[in-house]
């Protein structure tokens, strides 16, 4: 059936990225050691878009990316995020300019090879549930927003599975608020439907709308519920939804 070869073919194409990422990283580290960090920095973001682009292009998938030109020409941006599902973040990889690490759940890190890219991406652990843990994972998110990195969040906490957006926490917006980094608030629609829903990869329609960027300028910490507000009316009334 076509599906299920298309499914398979993706799976395989899935397993080719691991098999050559070793020696891609090598590749980064010889750039970074000897080219700078600039460099390597251009070089690993290529290839990992890249992968991402073309992991959906394998899938059928058919992606529109609206609003590209509300992206600040900068870096040190945190982007916000409702979450559909596992590709949600291939498709800010992919379809976002430039490098972008994220917040994860820490048993990702003891997953080879894919904890490799995770610390390239220089991705953040975050033990669920464990406060003390959360709070550092905050001060090294502030730490990497302020050096100029790109983050990645999802407020909901967990995959929405294709139903209704959960509720913002609103923890992980004092990443913006601590650093002062503008938050980049992001729709994604139709990541569930083509990877997880039907239990099989389907072709179909994704869309990413990226919304202009909102300023810390006007929020202190113990506003943080209103700023949860402001972003969840902003992401889930886009799309048509």
């Amino acid at each position: 059936q076509p599906l299920l070869f298309r499914s398979i073919v993706w799976v395989l194409y899935f397993l080719l990225y691991f098999a050559v990422s070793l020696p891609v990283a090598l590749v980064y580290g010889f750039l970074f050691v000897f080219a700078g960090w600039h460099v390597s920095r251009v070089f690993i973001s290529g290839y990992i878009g890249f992968w991402a682009r073309s992991l959906f292009r394998v899938g059928g998938a058919r992606i529109t990316v609206e609003g590209m030109a509300n992206l600040p020409p900068r870096n040190g941006l945190c982007f916000v995020a409702n979450h559909e599902g596992m590709g949600d973040i291939p498709l800010v990889l992919g379809y976002i300019p430039g490098m972008t690490g994220f917040i994860a759940k820490r048993s990702l890190f003891f997953v080879p090879v894919l904890n490799l890219w995770m610390m390239i991406l220089r991705c953040i652990p975050l033990k669920r549930h464990d406060l003390k843990n959360a709070k550092k994972a905050i001060e090294r998110g502030v730490s990497r927003l302020e050096s100029g990195w790109n983050l990645l969040v999802f407020p909901e906490g967990t995959r929405s599975r294709g139903g209704p957006m959960k509720p913002f926490k609103t923890g992980s917006l004092k990443l913006a608020l601590r650093s002062g980094a503008d938050i980049v608030p992001l729709t994604i629609r139709g990541t569930w439907g083509i990877l997880e829903k039907h239990g099989r990869v389907t072709p179909g329609e994704v869309r990413l709308i990226i919304h202009p960027p909102v300023s810390m300028s006007g929020y202190s910490e113990k506003q943080t519920h209103i700023l949860a507000h402001v972003l969840e009316t902003i992401i889930q009334n886009a799309g048509g939804e």
